[in-house]
Order: C-alpha cells, then sequence, then structure tokens
C-alpha cells in the first residue's frame, strides 16, 4: 500500500512540476527583485566540464542527507518517444527525493503536504558542461502544500534540501 501512494504522489509531482525547468529567463531590465517577491522554483548551477558530477553522485549527496530516491527518469528518451522530438538537453533527469522524517511530521498537520513527497527536482545541462538542479523554494513548498513558511519541521527540511544540493553541485550556486 506504501508504495502505491507513493507512485501516486511522484506521479501527481511529474505532473505538476516536469516543465518547471522551461521557465525563460527574464530580460535584464525585469531581473531586479523587490523583497516581497515570492520564488518558488530555485535552480542551483555549477561547472561539470570534468565531469565529475553524475546521477549516482548526485543521488548520493541526497541520501547521506537522509533523503530516499524515489526515482531518477531520464526524461530525453521520455520525450523522444512521447513527443518524436530532438533532444533539447544532454542531461535531462526527474529526480524525486522524498524525506521519510519529515514528511511523518507535517502530513499529520497538513495532509496537502503529501502533494510534495516526494519533492520532485529537475537535474538538467543544456550543453553537457555546467549541470542544473531545480527544486522548490521554501517558500514554494509553503504554496504548494499549504505548510505555512514559518512551519520549523519545513524549515529544516528546505534546509535539508539546500544542503544536499550543495553537496551533490560542489562549488555551485543559486541563479
Amino acid at each position: 500500500m506504501k508504495n502505491i501512494i507513493l507512485s501516486i504522489i511522484a506521479i501527481a509531482s511529474i505532473s505538476l512540476f516536469s516543465g518547471c525547468n522551461q521557465i525563460s529567463p527574464a530580460p535584464k531590465a525585469e531581473k531586479a527583485q523587490s523583497k516581497q517577491e515570492q520564488r518558488d522554483v530555485r535552480i542551483f548551477s555549477t561547472d561539470n566540464t570534468k565531469g565529475n558530477i553524475t546521477t549516482k553522485s548526485i543521488e548520493k549527496a541526497f541520501t547521506d542527507n537522509g533523503f530516499e530516491i524515489t526515482g531518477n527518469n531520464n526524461m530525453n528518451a521520455a520525450f523522444a518517444k512521447r513527443f518524436n522530438a530532438k533532444k533539447d538537453y544532454e542531461i535531462y533527469r526527474l529526480l524525486f527525493v522524498y524525506s521519510p522524517e519529515a514528511s511523518v511530521k507535517l502530513l499529520k498537520d497538513y495532509p496537502r503536504f503529501g502533494l510534495l513527497a516526494p519533492l520532485s527536482t529537475s537535474v538538467y545541462s543544456k550543453d553537457g558542461k555546467t549541470i542544473k538542479i531545480s527544486s522548490l523554494s521554501l517558500d514554494g513548498m509553503a504554496r504548494v502544500s499549504g505548510v505555512p513558511k514559518t512551519n520549523p519541521d519545513l524549515i529544516a527540511l528546505s534546509q535539508r534540501m539546500t544542503k544536499a544540493l550543495k553537496e551533490a553541485l560542489p562549488n555551485g550556486e543559486f541563479e
């Protein structure tokens, strides 16, 4: 039963978030952000010209930070088959990370948090040299799940996600 529920949640996450890396950069004039602006998706990137960062090394960074990997799907193959399209990305994977500890705590009071358990991330590279991971920010997690962004368990989950991102993509930074 647990696997069925996780599968349903993973499918829902794919439907909701699979296009999150399709956001075009804003023109320079629009890049100035007010302190009030809310960002739901964040992109962490780093140089990978040496090829040291792999699917396995990214998974390890997340598992080392208490996450379980519930899916790691090669979307290039899926998109080529489904849309008969050429490959736009050298790497494009949907990685689903799950925190049993955080989920149990948050689901008790906020059932909508199930929409984020597991968390969907996109791992991608246009050129194979710069690798990026998009994920929900604390604001995004709060908005989708209905959990207040001041909730200590949600904050801890977001901080752990950030730590995993930094370990997965050494010398990376948020765009």
